[in-house]
């Protein structure tokens, strides 16, 4: 506040002083006013952003969030039902057994028998949270899907594959992987199942470099058929 004559008239005085309080007032308005306008939009970040993470949340299908849930999400489902059949090892084991002796020889896997044999490998992994006896692989003209439903919840686990063959060998591209209707993203994905999957096929091809060089792969809708040369013991 600035200072006042002691000699100046009381009039001018008093208008001086309500004159630096209403500066005074209009400074804190203003200050008030802006503080309060970022509190507003900080706490609507705040809310949107909350929002989103609820709505992640419910698409996966393992929570049900009231008025969000069914805007979001919708059960998953296969394509169809599949029956296990024997297991895929025993199945390629037969198919060798009874080739003949010419060294070009075709595999057949369908997808009964990869069903056994993954729905093996989950009950055998202890993941307490999956329905490993409801399980299904599906095959088709352009992937593999493996169906995982979580027990206890109706959603699922969806992991879409590519195979392939490269140099000789079988590989599995993992080309997604969804939990309900949220694709997960590509670094999750590859941090949690890519070990999990590069360990199955090594084995896999490991068990095959015994008998066949492979060489093509045809996928067809419910099975797959791998071909090769076969090594003819002499």
């Amino acid at each position: 506040m600035s200072r006042v004559e002691k000699n100046a008239p009381v009039q001018d005085e008093l208008r001086a002083m309500r004159g630096e309080m209403l500066e005074t007032v209009k400074v804190s308005g203003r200050g008030v006013g802006k503080k309060t306008g970022c509190a507003i939009i900080l706490l609507l970040v705040l809310m949107a952003f909350g929002l989103w993470i609820l709505v992640l949340f419910a698409r996966t299908g393992l929570i049900t969030i009231p008025g969000i849930s069914p805007i979001v999400f919708t059960a998953p489902a296969p394509d169809h039902q599949v029956a296990p059949g024997i297991l895929m090892e025993e199945s390629i084991s037969q198919q060798l057994s009874q080739a003949s002796t010419s060294t070009a020889i075709a595999l057949r896997m369908s997808e009964e028998s990869l069903t056994a044999s993954v729905r093996r490998v989950l009950a055998g992994s202890n993941v307490n949270f999956i329905d490993a006896e409801k399980t299904q692989v599906i095959v088709e003209t352009d992937g593999i899907e493996i169906f995982i439903p979580v027990e206890g919840k109706d959603t699922a686990v969806m992991v879409r594959l590519l195979p392939e063959i490269e140099n000789g060998a079988f590989t599995l591209s993992i080309r997604g992987v969804d939990v309900g209707t949220l694709a997960l993203p590509g670094v999750i994905v590859d941090s949690m199942l890519r070990p999990a999957f590069d360990a199955s096929v090594d084995e896999f091809n490991r068990e095959l470099a015994k008998h066949v060089l492979l060489e093509q792969i045809r996928l067809e809708s419910g099975s797959l058929s791998i071909s090769g040369t076969r090594f003819i013991p002499q």
